[in-house]
């Protein structure tokens, strides 16, 4: 499931919540099913290697060392490893991941908040320090990831909120800058902040 955020229990459904706490942590970087398609009055759009990606999270390493120490780990590596080499421990099972997507899907989104990311995506488009802006299908994994959001915090809605805290993570690698703007210093995080301050969030 297109699962972002932080791990916290979702209250409505104690079972639902362990389960999301356990996969979300995981899934900062789910994949999409399918690239956007540009066609009509959408404008130009972004494709290119990190479109398929539903967030952008930046963690950069804090010292040297850690770059270090991957290299020393996988340096030697000429394959992807095999699957047990992963350490890896089950947190939730298939059964549990599809009551997730069913859990999610069901949060509202109410049709105030549906025209605001609308409004948030077609900005994008229009800013001047974007080259190019957000597709359509940006607005889809951001109305997803709000939905995923609001469970995570333990309602069975999604707030204007929700979606302020995921437009970075969700936008900033679907919008590229203007080289103008680049040149001023300015970066897409920026810029999707001036979006956000720009755009009226539902009452």
């Amino acid at each position: 499931p297109d699962v972002l955020g932080h791990q916290r229990q979702a209250e409505a459904d104690p079972g639902v919540g362990a389960a999301l706490t356990g996969v979300g942590a995981g899934a900062a970087e789910a994949v999409e099913d399918a690239l956007a398609v540009a066609h009509g009055d959408a404008g130009p759009l972004v494709l290119h290697e990190h479109q398929d990606v539903l967030a952008l999270v930046l963690d950069a390493l804090e010292t040297d060392m850690q770059e270090r120490g991957i290299v020393e780990r996988h340096g030697h590596r000429t394959m992807m490893p095999k699957l047990e080499e992963f350490d890896i421990e089950t947190v939730a099972t298939l059964d549990d991941i599809e009551r997730i997507r069913a859990f999610v899907a069901d949060i509202r989104l109410s049709g105030d908040l549906i025209d605001y990311i609308v409004d948030l995506i077609r900005a994008t488009r229009e800013h001047p320090s974007l080259q190019f802006g957000a597709s359509p299908r940006s607005a889809t994994m951001l109305a997803s990831s709000a939905r995923a959001y609001a469970a995570l915090q333990g309602r069975d809605f999604a707030i204007p909120d929700d979606i302020k805290s995921l437009a970075a993570p969700a936008l900033r690698h679907r919008v590229v800058l203007a080289p103008g703007a680049e040149i001023e210093g300015s970066d897409t995080d920026m810029v999707i902040g001036q979006i956000l301050e720009q755009v009226a969030a539902p009452r």
